[in-house]
C-alpha cells in the first residue's frame, strides 16, 4: 500500500540529502484531488473513502522506477518521490 506522511517526510529528507550529496536529480509530484469535499458532502464518507482507495490502487499500478515512494500525505493529498528523475 501507500506510505503515510511520516514515512514521506523521512523518505524525502533521505532522497534530498542523497541528491544533494551525489548531485543527482530528484523529482516530487504532489497530487491534490480537487473538490473532494464535495464528494464527501454529496455522497457521504463511505463513497469518499472508496474514491481514495480506488485512486490509491491506480497509483500503485503505475510502473514507476525503482526506489519510488508513493504516499498519502493528507486527506486527499498524495506525493510521489522519484529519485534520479529530471
Amino acid at each position: 500500500g501507500l506510505t503515510n506522511f511520516r514515512h514521506f517526510e523521512n523518505a524525502f529528507d533521505a532522497a534530498f540529502n542523497h541528491a544533494t550529496l551525489k548531485k543527482s536529480n530528484l523529482s516530487v509530484i504532489i497530487i491534490d484531488i480537487d473538490y473532494f469535499k464535495r464528494v464527501n458532502d454529496t455522497y457521504g464518507h463511505l463513497v469518499g473513502n472508496g474514491v481514495l482507495s480506488t485512486f490509491s490502487q491506480m497509483l500503485l499500478k503505475i510502473s514507476f522506477p525503482p526506489n519510488t515512494v508513493i504516499s498519502r500525505i493528507g486527506g486527499e493529498e498524495f506525493a510521489i518521490i522519484l529519485p534520479n528523475i529530471n
